[in-house]
């Protein structure tokens, strides 16, 4: 997905996402959807 491919470019550790940096740039991420990324991006 878009998303996710943007905050793998963003991101040098996906351990590290701010949810409200995601927050700035993505107003329309839930924090579950957020959650979600991280957790996938961490596996």
């Amino acid at each position: 997905r878009r998303t996710v491919q943007w905050i793998v470019d963003y991101l040098p550790d996906p351990a590290a996402i701010d949810p409200k940096a995601e927050m700035r740039s993505y107003p329309d991420l839930s924090m579950q959807d957020r959650t979600t990324i991280a957790r996938y991006l961490v596996r």
